[in-house]
């Protein structure tokens, strides 16, 4: 993408897209985003704009917007990156049951070349294609809620075991030998000598719970495992949790306790992500 200078002028974002209801309805805003659609009917352009928290749809109509902003909607593409001021103003039919109506309209970057498939509808291409392009293809409804589901779920684990008083450590990454055997190493060379990338915390873990008692850690674990799969990779995070004086039926119920209480907060807290 390249920004256009001619074009650019400073606006600051005043709300994000999920903040704006119909409470804002009269009320002059200014957003930023990607434009993800830009559809004309008649003297009426239709643009539905994307930030990070979801949609807004923005209306150009001859005759009512400024001549200018109606002259600038012809030169927008799809996918390039604009900051619009405006009034919000009710409308049943659009998201959130409101739409903006632009007075200015700063663009930040033009897209030079449209993705060779639909971020919003339609079949998608196989992973590697998508992948050229990782950044836009992360647009997608559905890949957002994945991550933004993932985020939320090392949040409440992380908060679980700090609640029940676990001590968070960090472990070594780079070691001399192996922490667990039956798994493969990947090998790598610190500095003159022969190191690897660990495989888990283990043994880390076993000697923190000596001064500490109770430790948990979430992080990156490594394994040279080769899979015919693609659901198998050899780098991931994992959560482990150490604790001295209990036995595996204690560590048990520890399990069932976050995966409980894992499953009562998303549901509760981010349902529109689960569909």
């Amino acid at each position: 993408m390249n920004a256009d200078k001619n074009d650019q002028k400073k606006l600051i974002r005043t709300s994000y897209s999920k903040d704006i209801s119909v409470d804002f309805d009269n009320k002059n805003i200014t957003v930023i985003g990607w434009i993800v659609s830009m559809r004309k009917q008649g003297k009426i352009y239709f643009m539905m704009l994307y930030d990070s928290t979801g949609p807004l749809q923005i209306i150009i109509k001859k005759g009512v917007s400024p001549d200018d902003i109606f002259a600038q909607a012809e030169t927008l593409k799809e996918h390039s990156s604009i900051a619009v001021r405006g009034t919000i103003k009710k409308n049943e039919k659009a998201p959130n049951s409101v739409e903006l109506h632009p007075e200015e309209i700063s663009v930040l970057s033009t897209a030079n070349k449209i993705p060779p498939f639909s971020l919003y509808g339609g079949q998608l291409p196989n992973i590697d294609k998508r992948l050229d392009i990782r950044a836009i293809d992360l647009r997608r409804p559905s890949a957002q809620s994945i991550m933004k589901l993932r985020a939320k779920t090392l949040q409440l684990i992380r908060n679980f075991y700090i609640d029940k008083d676990y001590l968070e450590v960090n472990t070594p990454k780079i070691i001399a030998t192996a922490t667990e055997g039956g798994s493969a190493l990947f090998p790598m060379l610190y500095y003159d000598k022969e190191a690897f990338l660990t495989q888990s915390p283990q043994l880390f873990k076993e000697q923190l719970v000596l001064p500490f008692e109770k430790v948990f850690e979430i992080a990156y674990a490594y394994r040279a495992e080769k899979s015919r799969t693609l659901h198998h990779i050899s780098e991931f995070i994992s959560v482990d949790m150490e604790q001295a004086f209990i036995d595996y039926k204690d560590v048990l119920k520890i399990i069932e306790e976050s995966l409980i209480y894992l499953k009562d907060d998303l549901l509760q807290s981010s349902s529109e992500h689960l569909d």
